[in-house]
């Protein structure tokens, strides 16, 4: 039973706030955007189940998961999850993510079909809507969906595999969650006028051995042959927010290391006017 007391009918929970280096302060990447008492699980790293445990959120009243991307740390706890969800009592789900998302939910039933029907009769269970049950929408570029009154808005963005960005919309308030990327025209055009942007966090500048910044930037990565940068840059992620002209932004997906905040809301500040959000783990924001 989820006895997690929201702030508003409409807000966003940062249930992961990590990158796939270990960090017992943050689990990996995972965001819960809630609306009217349902919720889309938006990447689930390393951690998630944990920290939904945490929060009192029951896995079986999660009926939409998705994905930004198909990176370990942002769909590694996928698995487990919507097992012990219909072991929960779940009836029926909606998965949504790039290609690749229906292969993923395909392993899962395949590899893993006799410990599905082992666990299902020890718990006198039923799984079979696992197989039935999961409507699953791959989606490519710029969508709009509709789910428990929430329109969804997507956009591909630049990372090191296909990304999407996803945009949701109710009672005329936004909150759009990123995903992992690199600077985005899509992003800022998806984003613009909203009221929460859960932004990948980019070069954050942490606080070095000797107390003072010290400046992180993204590296260049060569694959397939091109040379990609996974995240942007501090500046570029300001900028972004200020190309979209959105109210709040909380920051997320941080590397270990104590942030320096003070040096980031100061350079942050020379170009985004807006409100800045150092996420933690489980913290609820309202658009």
């Amino acid at each position: 039973v989820t006895t997690f007391q929201h702030k508003a009918a409409f807000s966003a929970i940062l249930i992961g706030t990590g990158c796939p280096e270990y960090n017992p302060k943050r689990s990996s990447p995972s965001t819960l955007v809630h609306y009217n008492g349902y919720y889309f699980l938006v990447d689930m790293g390393n951690g998630t189940q944990a920290r939904l445990i945490e929060a009192g959120i029951a896995f079986h009243d999660i009926e939409t998961m998705m994905f930004t991307h198909h990176h370990l740390d942002h769909n590694e706890e996928y698995m487990p999850l919507a097992v012990l969800a219909w072991l929960q009592g779940r009836r029926q789900a909606n998965l949504v993510g790039p290609p690749g998302t229906k292969d993923l939910h395909d392993f899962l039933l395949r590899f893993y079909e006799k410990d599905l029907k082992y666990r299902a009769r020890l718990t006198n269970s039923e799984l079979d809507g696992m197989f039935t049950g999961v409507d699953i929408t791959e989606l490519e570029g710029e969508n709009e969906l509709a789910l428990a009154g929430v329109r969804i808005t997507t956009t591909e963005v630049p990372h090191t595999v296909y990304t999407l960005a996803y945009r949701f919309e109710a009672d005329g308030q936004s909150i759009v969650v990123s995903g992992d990327l690199s600077y985005s025209e899509d992003l800022i055009q998806l984003a613009q006028g909203a009221d929460l942007l859960v932004m990948d966090s980019g070069g954050v500048i942490k606080k070095g051995r000797g107390g003072g910044p010290a400046r992180r930037r993204p590296p260049r990565l060569e694959i397939d042959g091109k040379v990609v940068r996974a995240h942007a840059s501090l500046e570029e992620v300001a900028t972004m927010a200020a190309k979209a002209n959105v109210k709040k932004m909380a920051l997320t997906h941080f590397t270990p290391g104590e942030i320096d905040v003070e040096a980031n809301l100061r350079e942050m500040g020379k170009i985004y006017g807006g409100e800045i959000i150092f996420g933690e783990d489980l913290m609820e924001v309202t658009p």
